[in-house]
């Protein structure tokens, strides 16, 4: 698509792509800002991720990562990873225009909804023909699906955004999106992680065998998916007696932070982030964490799942877990009540999340978010 001064592309993950993401500030003002360091074990399965690329003359000025995915229960869902625009309203503030001239703030409002109009108009396009077509050979689509049947109904596109980064909200919010569900990013942390004997690592041909387990556990879950399961991360299982009874995956990750909330830039200024136990609860320069996803244990063996959380640390090397859940999940709220997450949940709490969603297809067949908790994968999120 294009209108001057601005072309729209949608194009597979690149070397500009990255650079340009690399750029980006994430998190919300007043809490943890950080940019996102690529990991090599974190650029697999980008087969289903399509980047519309916003281009103003020959710049790189805006990414919207498009993830198309099928739930287990092949329904088509499409996940938005990346809404950044580096030169539009998503990073200018109230103050920007009051700096401006009036004829000049009314051609940048002009600009910027231009903008966003072409983006809104190119991913609406991109999700009709996605419902049209949906040729997927990721291993995850059935091919007795009804192509028609499936083509004429209506497909969910998704995002989560911190509830307190109202510059966000409000980006989705002009692109048509609204909060459907509450979530949360939990904290685990250990100051000294212990290892346990009973626990060992899943290789890829028992996950195979695994892997129904989990597709059981979580079939309630909307748009519960395994995309990346089987290439990303380490599969850790609590045995009892040789029977698996928790599980769980870690992936590791870095953040590159940029700015931390005021009680920590205290701590620093007091000189008081260096003493014993107090250094590893503040994130460094550049932060390293495991995510936790996948979770699943038999029932009443909650706390074992915490055993695995620390034993993972403990072999990582690391204090800091993370995982994300929606709120509605009935196994997160037992996960919270049974699981000590450590000091640093006591001292901040789960940070809320909003879901974001919105549905593209035919008015008449468009149907309501569903109920049910919505699934989140670690990679997602980092």
């Amino acid at each position: 698509m294009n209108q001057a001064p601005f072309n729209i592309e949608i194009q597979s993950f690149s070397k500009e792509i990255e650079a340009f993401l690399d750029g980006a500030l994430l998190g919300s003002p007043g809490g943890i800002r950080y940019r996102v360091y690529r990991l090599d074990s974190m650029q697999h399965g980008q087969e289903n991720t399509f980047y519309l690329s916003v281009y103003r003359r020959s710049t790189l000025v805006g990414v919207v990562g498009l993830v198309k995915r099928y739930s287990v229960k092949q329904r088509p869902w499409v996940y938005i990873r990346y809404l950044f625009i580096s030169n539009g309203r998503s990073k200018q503030g109230k103050n920007h225009i009051a700096k401006h001239s009036s004829n000049k703030a009314n051609r940048t409002a002009s600009r910027n909804s231009l903008l966003e109009r072409m983006i809104r108009d190119e991913i609406t396009q991109w999700i009709t023909d996605f419902q049209k077509v949906e040729h997927s050979n990721n291993g995850d689509y059935d091919e007795t699906v009804d192509h028609d049947a499936v083509s004429r109904s209506y497909t969910w596109a998704y995002a989560f955004v911190e509830s307190k980064n109202q510059q966000s909200l409000n980006l989705c919010n002009r692109f048509g999106f609204e909060a459907q569900q509450l979530a949360e990013t939990i904290v685990f942390h250990r100051f000294r992680p212990k290892q346990s004997a009973k626990i060992k690592k899943l290789g890829r041909e028992e996950l195979k065998v695994f892997k129904p387990k989990l597709e059981r556990f979580y079939e309630s879950f909307a748009a519960f998916h395994t995309e990346g399961l089987e290439i990303q991360g380490t599969h850790w299982v609590y045995l009892e007696n040789g029977v698996e009874i928790a599980y769980l995956r870690t992936m590791s990750h870095r953040w590159d932070i940029e700015e931390l909330p005021g009680y920590v830039r205290l701590l620093k200024k007091l000189k008081l982030h260096q003493a014993p136990f107090v250094k590893n609860m503040i994130p460094s320069d550049n932060f390293e964490f495991l995510s936790f996803d996948y979770l699943w244990c038999e029932p009443g063996y909650e706390a074992n799942i915490q055993k695995i959380m620390e034993h993972a640390l403990c072999v990582e090397g690391l204090h800091t877990g993370l995982s994300w859940w929606s709120v509605r999940s009935s196994f997160y709220q037992r996960l919270k009540r049974k699981i000590s997450w450590g000091i640093l949940n006591r001292i901040q709490g789960p940070v809320p999340l909003k879901i974001m969603g919105q549905t593209y297809g035919k008015q008449s067949s468009k149907g309501s978010f569903p109920e049910d908790a919505v699934f989140i994968n670690a990679h997602d999120m980092t």
